[in-house]
């Protein structure tokens, strides 16, 4: 049984000799045959079968080996390559014959699902400016050389940037620039200048491969050698034997004998290990680690025009561009979110154009359930709800043109059945501090929340009036959660279908309205009032 999930894996994902040297049959045959045998250990983990080049010469694999003619050049190619593709082996190295002593590297730098590839650092070609060549091989500097990574139209190869693809041969025309992504962590930090974008190329540089290219995959972290501990034969077997890349726990190995020598036996006996696949080397989106990222598409010309998304930039509309040495040139803004003008290559901010929206409700509810599950579920729901609640009641009174929003759950806390803590909406908008919204009285939300605001569970929602912000953003560490809440709602337990939408008396608690003054930044929003 074993043995067919290997087959059938096998057959899914290719495996490659990157490192190795081939080997006759007899030495394999004693290998399997020592594996065999053994008492201690028979299960998957042991089972060697590498990828063969026999049918399939001149095809390209990205896992874990390949036969076709540059397999040579960045030394992955099968265990037998050369010898079931003599031809093609023999053409290859006619063909390509300066780049087959070319310096190749694992670059793990690359941003997104894409995993580490080999890329080509070295020149191979003589006839080339003593300019190229350093430029080529001297060391990345980030804050100048953003471009760093090129591929050939052509053959497919990458290469550490335009300088090496060039003293290799390759021609300019062919050239197709790898995408360059930048990005913060920063929560505060809106973006709207070009002097606050061009910092992030100091740090935080990632490339993105072009898409549906051929990936040069390497594995960094695999393990190809034995502990000190091994005996010399099982230290050849690791190293002389072709790759054929085995999972166990966390870490993945080049072949099942550098496992055997790497791990105690009887460990190995009682776990399940895995033919080693793509997502055991990839490394993970990494734009999601960011809360602004921007990723540069490079053309011809080192040109990118970048539209941006994200509710931490002013900035919507951007371009830049490169001079000959891949030295930024410049950068330009060319539209900023709603109507703010552009001055000085800076989104200008105008008074009264932005305005934060921000609720705050405390919540205490009773769910009918011991499920933590269904409790987290419970407040989403509730969120939802909420947020959907707010909308609306802003959508009323013309507030539509949303920048951006977000829903923080602030000390929420979950105990047997009962769920305690705030949640808090916040809210961007164009044009809103000199909108009818702004200047809504106390009575008016209130009203509405007691006509809309319902839920079939047993507990209370106090809140405080909609607060607006002008000229600041929203940011929760400015917020002052008190005990006493301008507006508080309890509820019995009644379904949401059985009142009335429209009515003024609903089955309800009656609820209680509290004199409380919101001063938000030096600005007094809120109303005073009682129904």
């Amino acid at each position: 049984m074993s043995l067919m999930i290997f087959v059938v894996v096998f057959l899914v994902i290719s495996t490659t000799s990157a490192f190795d040297s081939p080997q006759t049959n007899s030495t394999l045959n004693s290998t399997a045959n020592k594996i065999k045998d053994s008492s201690l250990i028979e299960n998957a983990c042991m089972e060697f079968k590498p990828q063969s080049c026999s049918g399939v010469c001149g095809q390209f694999f990205a896992l874990w080996c390949s036969c076709d003619e540059y397999c040579l050049i960045y030394g992955r190619c099968c265990f037998d390559y050369e010898s079931v593709c003599k031809e093609e082996s023999e053409k290859s190295k006619q063909d390509h014959e300066n780049l087959m002593n070319v310096t190749i590297v694992c670059d793990n730098n690359i941003s997104g699902y894409d995993v580490p590839q080999q890329i080509i650092t070295s020149c191979s070609l003589t006839n080339v400016s003593a300019n190229t060549v350093g430029l080529c091989e001297e060391e990345e500097i980030r804050a100048s050389v953003v471009i760093t990574k090129v591929m050939s139209k052509r053959t497919e190869l990458h290469y550490k940037n335009r300088h090496c693809m060039l003293c290799n041969g390759e021609d300019e025309d062919d050239i197709v620039y790898w995408s360059t992504l930048v990005g913060s962590n920063n929560r505060k930090l809106r973006h709207s200048s070009i002097q606050s974008i061009l910092k992030l190329f100091n740090s935080s540089v990632k490339n993105t491969p072009p898409p549906n290219s051929r990936e040069i995959i390497c594995f960094p972290n695999m393990i190809s050698s034995c502990v000190s501990s091994a005996t010399e034969e099982e230290q050849d077997s690791c190293v002389e034997n072709a790759i054929s890349p085995i999972r166990y726990r966390t870490s993945i190995y080049k072949n099942t004998f550098c496992l055997q020598c790497s791990v105690d036996f009887e460990t190995i006996k009682q776990d399940i290990c895995q033919p080693g696949q793509r997502n055991d080397i990839f490394y993970g989106n990494y734009e999601h680690s960011f809360t602004f990222s921007m990723v540069f598409n490079w053309r011809k010309n080192r040109e990118s025009f970048v539209i941006l998304d994200s509710p931490m930039s002013l900035i919507q509309n951007l371009s830049c561009s490169f001079d000959a040495d891949q030295n930024l040139k410049e950068c330009k803004v060319r539209k900023c979110v709603g109507t703010l003008p552009v001055v000085n290559n800076t989104c200008q901010m105008i008074p009264d154009h932005f305005g934060c929206i921000q609720y705050v409700f405390k919540i205490n509810f009773t769910v009918p359930s011991e499920s933590s599950s269904d409790m987290k579920q419970e407040v989403e729901r509730i969120s939802s709800k909420l947020v959907q609640l707010a909308s609306n009641f802003e959508r009323m009174h013309n507030v539509t043109k949303y920048y951006s929003q977000n829903v923080t759950l602030y000390n929420i806390t979950i105990v047997d059945n009962k769920i305690t803590g705030i949640i808090i909406l916040n809210r961007m908008a164009y044009s809103l501090c000199n909108s009818q919204f702004s200047r809504l009285t106390n009575s008016q939300y209130n009203i509405y929340l007691d006509t809309n605001l319902t839920f079939d569970l047993n507990g209370s929602i106090s809140t405080q009036r909609y607060r607006v912000t002008c000229y600041y953003w929203c940011n929760n560490d400015d917020v002052s959660i008190t005990d006493v809440m301008i507006y508080q709602r309890f509820f019995t337990g009644i379904k949401e279908m059985d009142i009335h939408m429209t009515s003024s008396v609903t089955n309800c608690t009656p609820i209680c309205i509290y004199i409380y003054v919101v001063s938000w930044m030096g600005i007094v929003i809120s109303q005073l009032g009682r129904i």
